[in-house]
């Protein structure tokens, strides 16, 4: 009895889907701003311009994918485009004249359903 190569291969490539949505990590990067303005003017609005202890503000989780920025909300969620602000208009790897440095971070998310958490990596 002959056997086929192309249910093997269907298993082989359902069984990658279903372990790659179990979870994944995400290195990202966070800019840090000496004020809202300069935070909202980069990210277009103030929802995604969060205040540190020492009354800075850092923009939201970002990466680059393809060319372009995206970026996870505050509420959690997939990661999405940056389509407003300064940010949507940068080159990957640019970086605004408003941001005072950056943070480098994981951001680990559960697969079906999990929740959402960030950890603080090395800062530059």
């Amino acid at each position: 009895m002959k056997r086929s190569r192309t249910i093997t291969l269907t298993l082989l490539a359902s069984a990658t889907v279903l372990l790659t949505a179990c979870g994944s990590d995400q290195a990202t990067t966070r800019e840090l701003y000496s004020s809202k303005e300069k935070c909202v003017e980069d990210w277009g609005s103030e929802d995604d311009c969060e205040v540190t202890a020492n009354n800075r503000y850092h923009g939201p989780h970002y990466y680059w994918y393809g060319g372009r920025p995206y970026y996870f909300s505050r509420g959690g969620g997939d990661p999405k485009p940056v389509t407003t602000g300064r940010m949507a208009t940068l080159r990957e790897g640019g970086r605004s004249s408003n941001s005072i440095g950056s943070i480098s971070s994981t951001v680990s998310r559960g697969g079906f359903g999990g929740s959402s958490s960030f950890h603080v990596g090395s800062g530059s």
